[in-house]
């Protein structure tokens, strides 16, 4: 399993005030998963990614997250802006021009497995500009670090998401031992977006530290929601939000500590208004 260290820094974090929650009236029993897409870190997926010692980097969990759901909502059709970092591990600065590549997504399918020679190119392509956009370590072992600021700032202002603060924000469950949200209002919080339409861009750590940046994409009756963890669709499936162990060999990675997500995540031109207009029913 390849895991991606997080450092979760969520800089634009908003504390919504239960009158700015969700009217449960208005929310579907279920929500069947909205990603179609298996994508991984791994083999083929990052065959664009740089060569570090002569093996093939990994562009972290970051990135095929946010490419997913870049990939859903098929959007934009071209960025903007440039982003150009320091890669540490290699040395060198890496730097992709969002405003000169085009977003090709007849030609990224749901998986790599018997995809043709331009999509693999395409797609393999794709992943490694969103790590860049990312500021992504391109490691060959571990996973690399990458802070909620980043990832806002890339789908902000290079891809075009949610332009101000009311549009999209992170929201943090706890900060510390203050609990800020119940885990009725998180879950409902979860609903109302995907009745919205959108998936939802999720971070959370392990017991034993690490970090990692997936999908939630739906939900069934019995409260479980569906989780995309972007192993190249291993382990995908339905999970209770407090218990998020994908592998029970692994009984340390219930990846339930400091859970963050981004609320409104959609593209601008989509957007009418976030969910700030609606109260919250929970029983």
């Amino acid at each position: 399993m390849i895991k991606q260290l997080f450092t979760i820094i969520i800089c634009s974090t908003i504390l919504l005030t239960p009158t700015q929650l969700i009217t449960a009236a208005t929310i579907a029993p279920f929500i069947e998963p909205l990603t179609t897409t298996k994508w991984g870190q791994g083999s083929p997926y990052n065959k664009a990614t740089p060569l570090l010692g002569g093996q093939q980097t990994y562009p972290g969990c970051a990135a095929i997250a946010v490419a997913q759901i870049v990939k859903f909502h098929r959007n934009p059709q071209q960025g903007q802006g440039k982003v150009s970092y320091w890669w540490d591990l290699g040395s060198q600065y890496l730097s992709v021009d969002f405003s000169s590549y085009t977003f090709n997504f007849n030609q990224m399918p749901n998986t790599l497995t018997g995809a043709s020679r331009a999509e693999k190119s395409n797609l393999t392509d794709f992943i490694y500009r969103i790590g860049v956009g990312l500021h992504a370590e391109f490691g060959t072992e571990e996973g690399t670090e990458a802070s909620g600021k980043i990832i806002e700032n890339l789908l902000r202002y290079n891809l075009n998401y949610g332009k101000s603060r009311r549009s999209m924000y992170s929201v943090s469950k706890s900060a510390g031992d203050w609990v800020m949200y119940s885990d009725t209002e998180w879950l409902n919080m979860i609903k109302v977006e995907l009745n919205k339409g959108r998936p939802v861009l999720y971070m959370a750590q392990s017991q034993d530290g690490t970090g990692h940046v997936f999908i939630i994409d739906g939900y069934n009756q019995n409260d479980e929601v569906h989780v995309n963890w972007g192993w190249s669709g291993t382990y995908n499936g339905y999970y209770q939000l407090n218990e998020m162990n994908p592998d029970p060999n692994y009984p340390n990675e219930k990846w339930i500590v400091n859970p963050t997500m981004f609320i409104g995540l959609e593209p601008k031109e989509t957007q009418a208004h976030p969910s700030l207009d609606v109260e919250l029913k929970s029983g």
